[in-house]
């Protein structure tokens, strides 16, 4: 049977902070959208790399208003995703111990669902992997 991406996402042990449909924002972009572009975009070298024109598109302006039209003209769809999964800690034998209490928190660009859990899963298991390397150094 099927896994659910939402037992997807449960099993990776992610959670969705924060996430913008681009076209559910077109019309009038929210303010926490608006935050998003003004105070965190810039800063996401992974989005950034993904979309080469949007660094330029941002030295002109960092408004939201003036970048959601990039996208359009480019035709492209998809969400901003903020992921968060707890920082791994205590490594033993057969996993780890994490909390909630204390977390990690990327941003990605994705153009599907299905996409956002599959690139959740990937990050958790870097996450646990650098916190492992981390703690046995």
């Amino acid at each position: 049977m099927k896994q659910t991406l939402a037992q997807t996402m449960f099993d990776a042990g992610v959670r969705v902070e924060k996430m913008f449909w681009i076209g559910g924002v077109c019309a009038e972009p929210p303010h926490e959208f608006e935050e998003f572009v003004e105070d965190d975009l810039a800063d996401c070298s992974e989005i950034m790399s993904q979309f080469p024109w949007l660094k330029a598109a941002m030295e002109f302006s960092s408004s939201a208003e003036d970048i959601l039209p990039e996208f359009a003209i480019r035709e492209i769809d998809g969400f901003f995703v903020q992921l968060a999964t707890p920082t791994p800690h205590d490594f033993f034998e057969n996993g780890y111990s994490a909390s909630w209490g204390s977390y990690r928190l990327k941003w990605f660009f994705c153009s599907t669902l299905e996409e956002i859990a599959d690139r959740a899963t990937t990050w958790q298991k870097e996450v646990v992997e650098r916190a492992r390397a981390k703690a046995a150094a």
